[in-house]
């Protein structure tokens, strides 16, 4: 998302906000799961069996074509009314589409996809050194 970043390195979840110049800084709770959807859930949102989809069609985006494939949840309760996922030719996701319940619509375009590529840890930290200005409001729970 432009205005906002969100940082995890499996202790700590930290949520910048850009435009407010201010980061919350909150335990991670691997509950946070179910409220939050990653990337790579919604890429493999096909294997939980919590969706039914379909392939719906084709578009051109540029020079690519891609093919979108939808995912209705089978829980009538949830968050979502759909997700649509744009892949290209050569199999390798273009964009995901979250369609929220509530209007909202969030589109995550996928530039490049790197395979098995190693991190340094402090890579998943926020660096509260790096905004000048910066309130830090700290929410963890000792």
């Amino acid at each position: 998302m432009d205005d906002q970043e969100v940082y995890c390195d499996g202790k700590n979840v930290w949520f910048y906000l850009k435009s407010e110049k201010e980061v919350q800084i909150n335990n991670y709770d691997a509950n946070m799961n179910d409220e939050m959807v990653s990337p790579e859930q919604l890429l493999r949102i096909y294997e939980n069996g919590e969706y039914i989809y379909a392939i719906t069609g084709e578009e051109q985006i540029g020079t690519k074509t891609l093919t979108n494939i939808e995912f209705k949840p089978k829980n009538r309760n949830s968050q979502y009314s759909k997700i649509r996922i744009g892949v290209d030719k050569t199999n390798n996701p273009n964009y995901i589409k979250v369609f929220s319940k509530n209007g909202g619509i969030y589109t995550l375009v996928l530039k490049s996809t790197t395979h098995n590529k190693v991190y340094k840890a402090d890579y998943f930290v926020f660096n509260t050194k790096k905004v000048p200005g910066l309130h830090v409001e700290d929410l963890r729970i000792d």
